[in-house]
């Protein structure tokens, strides 16, 4: 299957790099409560609809470090 797309790069002040790396804890915190909460079979049809929905959607999870 051929990927076609654009990759876009981000270059972020340390400032900028700290603030992300509390926003990805804080979202990571979420999921995890919202998954404990709504039961495993509830997060995979969850996210069943959600790629039915967007097929062509890629989420990408990465941790930033920082290049300085």
């Amino acid at each position: 299957m051929k990927k076609v797309g654009r990759a876009v790069t981000f270059h972020l002040s340390p400032a900028g790099l700290s603030k992300t790396e509390e926003g990805l804890s804080l979202w990571e915190a979420v999921q995890r409560e919202f998954e404990a909460s709504a039961g495993e079979v509830a997060v995979i049809l969850f996210r069943n609809v959600m790629s039915f929905a967007a097929p062509q959607a890629e989420i990408h999870s990465h941790r930033l470090s920082s290049t300085a």
